[in-house]
């Protein structure tokens, strides 16, 4: 029995624990200032389209700097548009020519590179001049082949680009095995072990050519061979179908890849991987981001409220309370990601509805408990006007957090042609950058217009097929960029099981945590934070020279820090002035230039020469 002294102690221990949870209760909702975007303050005045780096040379001034040669049609081609997509980010200077005859017959000077499609190819003529530029050291890509028909036709072809045998025009392989050391990430086996996996992730083009290649190349793709095609396991793998392989000519390299792997935006970071294995270290801008974002979070009206009902006996404002919120909540605390969430305070502008005013500071607070950011969205399931569902948009969100700076806008495919036409209204004049949905084969990163960038997404979180895996390690290698895209009109528009968060959340789930783990080393940022640093990235300009274990690098246009990566083989830094470092994988390093001149010593000891043969 307890006495009375025990009784009060106990009594008032219990009310110190009630007041001390109350109290951290009320000052962590009293400290919250959800009205303000924390993020603003990231971006910096003066960077603007008006600074951007520009690539573009006449012939005449190409024979007074170094430069890249496109062969092919630059406006029509996609690998013309991936060769200036990646011109553009490494800061290299850009021509075009539709005939490589032509441009030789105006000019002796040598370009850096040529980039080759190979539907502008004349044979034989062309092999000849390819031959004497790569004896001067130019370093020849055939971003596309001609047909393995074509190929095996042309045995000048096949000598310059180290090809040995046609065996076959045509096989179905097992899958594509990338080789570790090209691109950032390590090696990758795309080869589906079960049915289930081959549905849902090989979509990789399996009918390749059977390019054999000789002794003397260097292969870094291959397809594999099925067992089908062998059956006794007998074939050795330098016999396999080679994808993407390099030949030494000497003073120059030769390098092609089969198939189509070059006409999206993998390129970029396949093209930053061949430059690699051309010199005994590459230095290069990235924009050093990483978004998760979720867009067309819903929580705040009842059109949905059927659909929700019939899915998960709950109304529409219950489902992104109660499932979608504690989904996304355990993401962000197993990846610790910095979330961008663009909200919908209405999907039928037609209904008459007003949205929740409450249930909007209900989830600001949240989000900014979490660090996160919020921005606008364009989709709805209304015909209202794009620039009228805005502005209404905008009424509501002044009218209930008057200071909040809304600088990132959401624009669904249906609406990317029709959103610059609007962006100088009243209702958009803080937007700052556009995040736009995936598309492998549009640019990455631009602007939109002087104040105003874009940044597309670059995976989604529901999916991940083979071909997704191989652009997020070209984009991470090319850019150290990455935004996951969750698009939670999946949930709202959900017509079956398949749709059902609890379905959805599980593979974003299991995606994010999985895929993005080897480039840790990359900042995770909110949409603003990234459209910061895509403007450095994309208005910066470089020099960098090497004396023995010494690299110098000069900066213009640095506003406050530039990012790069370094790549070397069998190098290590020893220190660096003018910024810091951070190692990505085992010979390749972030760096972080906060000064206009920075010097970066290699370790003399493990200093080797990096040998091509």
């Amino acid at each position: 029995m307890l006495s009375r002294r025990q009784f009060f102690t106990i009594t008032l221990i219990m009310l110190v624990l009630l007041f001390l949870f109350q109290s951290t209760s009320v000052m962590k909702d009293q400290w919250n200032e959800y009205g303000i975007n924390e993020y603003a303050e990231a971006l910096t005045s003066g960077m603007t389209g008006d600074n951007e780096y520009q690539i573009d040379l006449s012939l005449q001034e190409a024979q007074e700097y170094g430069f890249v040669l496109f062969v092919g049609d630059e406006e029509e081609s996609a690998a013309g548009a991936r060769a200036r997509e990646w011109c553009s980010y490494t800061k290299r200077s850009f021509l075009g020519t539709l005939s490589l005859e032509d441009y030789a017959a105006q000019t002796s000077h040598c370009p850096e590179v040529i980039l080759i499609d190979s539907d502008w190819l004349s044979l034989p003529g062309d092999v000849v001049l390819l031959e004497e530029y790569a004896a001067q050291g130019v370093t020849v890509i055939f971003m596309t082949l001609p047909e393995a028909e074509i190929v095996a036709q042309n045995q000048e072809l096949m000598d310059f680009l180290g090809i040995d045998e046609v065996r076959q025009t045509s096989i179905h392989v097992a899958g594509i095995e990338l080789y570790n050391g090209f691109l950032l990430g390590g090696a990758a086996l795309y080869v589906a072990e079960d049915e289930e996996e081959e549905e849902e992730k090989q979509d990789m083009d399996l009918d390749v050519p059977w390019y054999i290649t000789r002794s003397a190349t260097k292969v870094y793709m291959v397809g594999r061979i099925s067992e089908e095609d062998d059956p006794e396991g007998e074939i050795d793998y330098e016999y396999y179908p080679s994808v993407i392989w390099r030949r030494s000519t000497g003073a120059g390299y030769v390098f092609a890849v089969s198939g189509s792997y070059m006409e999206d935006v993998a390129a970029i970071g396949i093209l930053n991987a061949m430059m690699y294995e051309t010199e005994d270290y590459l230095l290069y801008p990235v924009v050093n981001a990483q978004n998760l974002v979720f867009t067309n979070f819903a929580a705040f009206s009842s059109e949905a409220d059927e659909r929700m009902n019939v899915l998960y006996y709950r109304s529409q404002k219950a489902v992104f309370r109660d499932l979608v919120w504690p989904g996304i909540l355990a993401v962000w605390l197993q990846t610790e990601d910095i979330p961008t969430l663009f909200l919908n305070p209405k999907l039928d502008y037609e209904s008459g509805e007003e949205p929740d005013a409450e249930r909007l500071i209900y989830f600001l607070k949240l989000i900014r408990e979490n660090d996160g950011e919020v921005g606008l969205t364009t989709w709805q399931l209304s015909d209202l006007e794009l620039s009228e569902k805005l502005s209404e948009d905008m009424v509501f969100y002044e009218g209930n957090v008057p200071d909040y700076e809304f600088h990132a806008l959401y624009v669904d495919e249906e609406n990317e042609e029709k959103i610059s036409g609007i962006l100088e209204e009243e209702a958009l004049e803080g937007v700052s950058t556009l995040l736009l949905e995936v598309n492998a084969e549009e640019n990455v990163l631009g602007y939109e217009s002087d104040n105003v960038t874009w940044q597309r997404a670059t995976a989604d979180g529901f999916s991940h097929t083979y071909s997704d895996n191989l652009r997020v390690r070209s984009l991470e290698t090319a850019l150290g960029y990455s935004t996951i895209l969750v698009d939670l009109d999946r949930v709202v528009e959900a017509e079956s099981e398949e749709d059902s968060w609890e379905k959805l959340s599980e593979d974003f789930s299991s995606n994010v945590g999985t895929y993005w783990k080897s480039y840790s080393a990359f900042e995770k940022t909110s949409v603003t934070e990234s459209d910061a640093r895509i403007r450095q990235f994309l208005n910066l300009s470089y020099e960098e020279t090497r004396e023995g274990e010494v690299i110098h690098v000069s900066l213009e246009n640095l506003y406050e820090e530039a990012y790069f990566i370094l790549r070397t083989h069998n190098e290590e830094i020893e220190s660096m002035e003018g910024g810091t470092y951070e190692m990505i994988e085992e010979g390749a390093y972030l760096l972080t230039l906060t000064q206009e001149e920075a010097v970066i010593t290699l370790k003399a000891e493990t200093n080797s020469f990096y040998y091509n043969n």
